[in-house]
């Protein structure tokens, strides 16, 4: 799983916590994913905040440019609404990202399951490791 989307997820945790972003709508998370802004706008609003999917070195992790893929892929297909959160926009990204994680954990064991399966087909195989989750 992904521990750069997990840190996320807590910085988010975190900035909703203030109570200062409850104005913040579905809609505006919608515009700043379209317009390709989001990670700027969401650090703008808690400078303090670690809202970044960026390395050590500061190079962009691929898990968060998957991320940001995964989020426009889900705004063409669902709307706030089937994620239980109409009305704040932090929740609503909240759910989106823990909807991609379950999606990505949910690949992972699907993957395990079939080499499990090939692995007992096979009379000398040795089952396959469990994978890891964290």
């Amino acid at each position: 799983m992904s521990s750069a989307l997990m840190h996320l997820l807590q910085q988010l945790a975190m900035v909703i916590d203030t109570g200062r972003y409850a104005a913040i709508t579905p809609r505006d998370i919608r515009a700043h994913v379209e317009a390709g802004d989001l990670l700027p706008w969401l650090k703008s609003l808690e400078p303090q905040a670690d809202i970044s999917i960026f390395d050590m070195n500061g190079a962009f992790v691929l898990e968060g440019r998957e991320w940001l893929e995964g989020l426009r892929r889900q705004l063409n297909a669902r709307v706030a609404e089937e994620y239980g959160t109409e009305r704040q926009g932090l929740l609503f990204l909240l759910s989106m990202t823990v909807e991609q994680l379950r999606d990505e954990l949910g690949q992972v064991f699907k993957n395990y399951d079939a080499q499990l399966k090939r692995a007992q087909e096979s009379e000398a195989g040795a089952p396959p490791t469990p994978p890891r989750t964290h």
